[in-house]
């Protein structure tokens, strides 16, 4: 007859082994000196660039500020960008402006010089009834005591610098050719202004 022991076995548990950490393999000593050098290496290493950490982090703050400063006074280029964008448009209209004007002067015409001459140089026995200056046009109207003056007068204003050397001569049929009980010749004289101003 064969007897069979169906009880548990117990088995003896081994408090050395923790999961796949052999402790009985450890030694104390070592190991305590491991954990002593550890906390003391941290301790100095800390201690070691804690004065680094501190001039990095001042470094850090200064540069941080210093980037303020300038993005401020980005900010304050881009208004300035902005009012030298508008001066040079500015600058544009006026010199836009400036241009018209030139171009005015340019033109302007001053009969000062020109009625002066004509007046200097009308003979005593003429007498203008009208005197038109249109544009560069000029139209005399009058009275002659004889044909004589009226070619002296043609051949000044031929000769004069404000004028362009041609002079036309015309009898006019609106008037009479007696004035005031005197025989007069009229006359028209047309002639183009080439210079408004003296010699």
């Amino acid at each position: 007859m064969i007897e069979v022991n169906l009880s548990p076995v117990q088995v003896r548990q081994d408090y050395t082994k923790v999961g796949p950490i052999n402790l009985s393999l450890i030694n104390p000593v070592y190991f305590s000196v491991a954990i002593i050098a550890m906390y003391m290496v941290e301790g100095l290493i800390d201690g070691y660039f804690n004065d680094d950490i501190k001039t990095l982090e001042t470094e850090y703050r200064t540069q941080s500020n210093e980037l303020k400063k300038l993005r401020d006074e980005l900010r304050e280029y881009d208004n300035v960008k902005k009012q030298v964008q508008e001066l040079n448009e500015k600058s544009k209209e006026l010199q836009s402006k400036i241009g018209i004007i030139k171009k005015i002067v340019d033109k302007r015409q001053n009969p000062f010089y020109v009625l002066k001459y004509i007046a200097e140089k009308t003979p005593d026995e003429i007498w203008i009834n009208e005197l038109e200056v249109s544009d560069e046009n000029v139209r005399i109207v009058g009275y002659s005591k004889s044909f004589f003056g009226i070619s002296k007068f043609q051949e000044e204003l031929r000769q004069s610098i404000h004028f362009n050397g041609s002079v036309q001569y015309n009898k006019p049929q609106t008037l009479k050719s007696e004035y005031k009980g005197i025989r007069v010749e009229a006359f028209e004289l047309s002639t183009t202004v080439s210079n408004w101003y003296g010699e």
